[in-house]
């Protein structure tokens, strides 16, 4: 295969066929890690800029439902006006958060998801605190209790959402060390390929050269002292060595 590689009629051109195909090994290499390393720049990319960003949004999503779940209980057992406060501030929260995650996620699920937790929000604050501020308190606190299976639902959905992502974060993960192990392996074994033609094919090289070198000055000196008996040398090369 190497003499086939090599069959060229001169010896500058056998030797630079030998550096060119070491080079294609080198530039099919460095082609290979540029595009797996963009890969893995874009799924880190991806990470940092989405998947962490939606995993954090849905943790707060789940969270502020939760909250304000708290908040609406202690309010109609306790008539303080705070956690009336408390649960705008979470609502306000769950809009932001809402906002963050549609940038990412357009979908069906998420829209029911959010439509549902905005009704139970405005069952909260007319159904329950407007009933107990005009003072049915019982009533307040029915409505309340009626009302919490849409926020278990909410609280759950957020909380499958936020699963869902560090589901995709932790494989996104996998796959840039599996990457990175992947062209490290690839990296060795290159270089083992390309030490070895190097070797061979340095030492094919040196042989070509060498070998009718050598024929030439034992002739030379079988001539010189004397010896005229031998036959002609066959010469069946077209380079430099076999003109």
């Amino acid at each position: 295969v190497v003499d086939k590689l090599l069959n060229f009629k001169t010896l500058r051109m056998r030797i630079l066929s030998t550096f060119m195909l070491l080079l294609a090994f080198f530039v099919i290499y460095t082609i290979y890690s540029f595009i797996s390393n963009t890969s893995v720049e874009n799924k880190a990319k991806d990470l940092v800029e989405e998947d962490i960003v939606i995993l954090n949004a849905s943790q707060n999503l789940a969270t502020s439902s939760s909250v304000r779940l708290s908040a609406a209980l202690s309010y109609v057992l306790t008539g303080e006006e705070s956690y009336i406060e408390i649960f705008n501030t979470y609502r306000q929260l769950a809009e932001d958060n809402n906002a963050i995650v549609e940038k990412y996620i357009q979908s069906k699920e998420r829209d029911e998801l959010v439509a549902t937790a905005r009704e139970w929000s405005d069952i909260v604050e007319n159904n329950v605190f407007a009933v107990y501020q005009a003072g049915d308190i019982e009533q307040a606190r029915a409505n309340l209790t009626d009302a919490t299976s849409l926020v278990t639902k909410v609280r759950t959905g957020y909380e499958a959402m936020a699963e869902e992502r560090a589901v995709a974060i932790e494989q996104a993960g996998n796959d840039m060390v599996s990457s990175s192990s992947n062209n490290k392996i690839i990296g060795v074994i290159v270089s083992i390929i390309v030490t070895a033609l190097g070797v061979i094919i340095a030492l094919r090289t040196a042989r070509t050269i060498s070998t009718p070198v050598s024929l030439v000055a034992n002739r030379m000196e079988e001539l010189a002292h004397g010896d005229l008996s031998q036959a002609p040398l066959t010469i069946k090369r077209n380079d430099e060595i076999g003109t």
